[in-house]
């Protein structure tokens, strides 16, 4: 006997797709991450080290404002605690603005070329913007496909297997039934 290849139809086909498309996305987001955190290595490398989601939304929105340490400084504790705080529903406020203040007026990153850096982030954030939203359409179409598949909530209720990783179990093994 012989091993027969067969391809996902229907509904599977359709996960295969998505989820091959989302693992794409994965990777995308993944080198802009990547990028992001080695400008910030040059411009301001401690800031990374004083937040704990290394792409949370404090830490986004404080970039979106400026990176530059010197700008930090300037722009002083409170301004940076009001930018926190209405990011991260005041889970980060004038403590942590306060931190950020006394490393930017420390930091070690370059003083030269500062402008160009700040390009080149701007432009990180607007495409990992970009691929966070394509990633989100894609879940939530998966979300919406998967619902096709029969029996899916049995499926569902196994312990520790959520949607997208059944969807992508599914996109690759297709019918268990047939």
């Amino acid at each position: 006997k012989s091993l027969r290849l067969v391809r996902p139809q229907g509904v599977f086909a359709e996960l295969r797709h998505l989820t091959v498309c989302r693992q794409g996305l994965v990777k995308d987001l993944n080198r802009e991450i990547n990028r992001l955190h080695g400008v910030l290595d040059v411009l301001f490398p401690e800031l990374i080290g004083l937040f704990k989601n290394h792409i949370g939304k404090g830490l986004l929105e404080l970039l979106k404002t400026t990176a530059c340490p010197a700008q930090i400084t300037r722009l002083g504790e409170q301004a940076i605690a009001e930018l926190l705080r209405g990011k991260t529903r005041g889970k980060l406020g004038i403590n942590r603005a306060g931190l950020i203040v006394q490393t930017a007026q420390t930091s070690i990153g370059i003083k030269e070329g500062q402008v160009i850096l700040e390009l080149e982030l701007r432009q990180l954030l607007d495409r990992l913007e970009f691929i966070q939203k394509q990633l989100k359409e894609i879940e939530q179409t998966i979300k919406v496909i998967i619902k096709k598949v029969p029996d899916i909530d049995i499926l569902l209720s196994i312990p520790a297997i959520g949607v997208i990783s059944l969807a992508t179990i599914l996109g690759e093994v297709g019918d268990m039934q047939r």
